[in-house]
């Protein structure tokens, strides 16, 4: 016996969409979190950087001023990624 017929199917599908949406919505969610996190070690980065320069320490300095653009890299591919979540998924109206 078939549980879903040919009569079923646009409501499967839409249950599936709407599913993907759920999904899609978390990821995002969880997608801007780690964004926001990797912003956050940027400019504390930049802090101690600038504090390791101050206290004549330039080889610690050199060292914490290198690791923005490899947290800024791992920023612009996240980025990317939620673009195109955000294309394939735009965000609906409110009901």
């Amino acid at each position: 016996m078939d549980v879903v017929g040919p009569r079923d199917e646009p409501v499967v599908r839409h249950a599936a969409r709407a599913g993907g949406e759920h999904r899609a919505d978390y990821l995002l969610r969880l997608l801007t979190q780690i964004r926001q996190r990797i912003d956050n070690r940027v400019e504390r980065y930049r802090r101690v950087a600038a504090v390791f320069d101050t206290s004549g320490n330039l080889e610690y300095a050199a060292t914490f001023r290198r690791l923005p653009s490899l947290e800024e890299e791992d920023g612009r591919i996240l980025d990317e990624i939620i673009d195109n979540l955000q294309r394939q998924f735009p965000p609906r109206a409110p009901e």
